[in-house]
């Protein structure tokens, strides 16, 4: 899957944010140093997550596939140069990756805070298998 973010839309994205500015200006939880889990942050709401997190102060853990969340990384680290952020490379179609991401984010962490899963699945109700695990991608 490639990034939908481009240099033009990081700015709507976050900036302009309803839901950030919200969280900011009537929520602003303390949420430094607590950790978030987030996925699909190559979608504008993984990234809106991920992003607001940190700018909050967050440590922002990114579950995906090197390859296709490498590139929003490096524009969340661009946009929140003062954020903490971590990518675990991670199948989420695949439950034996899905045991050895959470394996390894318990070394590292001893609570979580928030879990934000951009994307759905359904249990596979016929047609063609498309992932590992027997669902059906539903969002993505």
């Amino acid at each position: 899957m490639k990034p939908c973010l481009s240099n033009n839309n990081i700015d709507s994205i976050m900036v302009t944010s309803r839901l950030f500015r919200k969280i900011r200006r009537k929520v602003s939880p303390n949420i430094e140093r607590e950790v978030f889990i987030v996925t699909e942050t190559t979608t504008k709401t993984g990234f809106a997550a991920a992003g607001a997190a940190a700018k909050l102060g967050g440590e922002v853990v990114i579950l995906g596939s090197k390859s296709d969340d490498a590139t929003s990384l490096s524009k969340l680290q661009e946009f929140v140069p003062k954020g903490s952020f971590q990518l675990i490379d991670c199948d989420l179609h695949n439950s034996e990756s899905m045991q050895r991401a959470i394996k390894e984010i318990k070394s590292m962490y001893s609570k979580l805070y928030c879990f934000a899963h951009g994307a759905g699945v359904i249990p596979h109700q016929g047609g063609e298998k498309i992932v590992v695990d027997d669902h059906d991608a539903l969002v993505r």
